[in-house]
Order: structure tokens, then sequence, then C-alpha cells
């Protein structure tokens, strides 16, 4: 697998966040309405501190994606991520519970977790999101 991620948020302890991986990934459960993906692997992060202090390193990721379709119009997703480096390890957990009102109308609910074990002093370890979307189709 690869995997490249950037974030940019004014509010998390780390306001610019990048990461590069490569490594193995496997299909743990590959039933026909859950399906587990685990992945692991080496690459490399880059964070830049509220204070403007740039860190980067080395990196060793292991995620998992979990999906569950609950009924044909419901479905359950969970993904979680643990990313270790020498200047701080990060964990995101994210959530989303997607359903299909009507033919023509879906919402997703979801919530997301960012753990970040090497902070300033003044920011907070954890960092979290809520979201609620509905999309229509006309």
């Amino acid at each position: 697998f690869g995997f490249v991620s950037h974030t940019d948020d004014r509010f998390a302890s780390y306001v610019e966040y990048s990461t590069i991986v490569a490594g193995y990934s496997f299909r743990a459960v590959n039933l026909e309405r859950m399906v587990l993906d685990l992945n692991i692997g080496p690459g490399y992060a880059k964070g830049l501190t509220s204070e403007g202090e740039s860190e980067q390193g080395m990196i060793i990721r292991g995620s998992a994606a979990f999906n569950w379709k609950i009924t044909d119009y419901a479905r359950f997703v969970q993904n979680v991520s643990i990313e270790t480096a020498g200047f701080n390890t990060r964990t995101i957990a994210e959530s989303a519970f997607t359903t299909q009102i009507s033919g023509s109308m879906q919402m997703k609910v979801g919530f997301k977790a960012t753990h970040d074990t090497q902070v300033e002093a003044e920011q907070e370890k954890l960092s979290t999101e809520t979201s609620l979307t509905l999309v229509m189709s006309i």
C-alpha cells in the first residue's frame, strides 16, 4: 500500500502535519457485508508546531480499516491509525455512519479524534471533530 496525507489545522497542536508511507497491506476479514483491512509500513513525517518549530523523522505506521454494510441502506466505517516517530506518536480514530434516508437523500454522521503525545505546553493532546452531512440528489 501507499499512503500520503497532509493536515493543515491552525487550532491543532501541529498546525501542519504531513506523512508519506509505503508498506504491507492485507485483508484480514472478507465477508459479504464486513471487510477489515490491516496495514503496516515505514515512512516519513514532518510536523510544524504552533510555535513555528519544524519536527521531522522516520515513522512506523499501522492502521486498520473496518467497513460494515449493516443493511442495503446503512453502513458503518471505522478507521484507526498509529504513527510513531521519534518526535511524536499520532493516533487517529475516525467513525462514520451513513444511511440512505430516501431515494434521493443520504445522511452521514462522523466523529474523528486525533491524539498527539508531544505538544506545546498550552495545547491539548486530543483534538476532535464531529460532522453531520446531508446529501440530496436531484
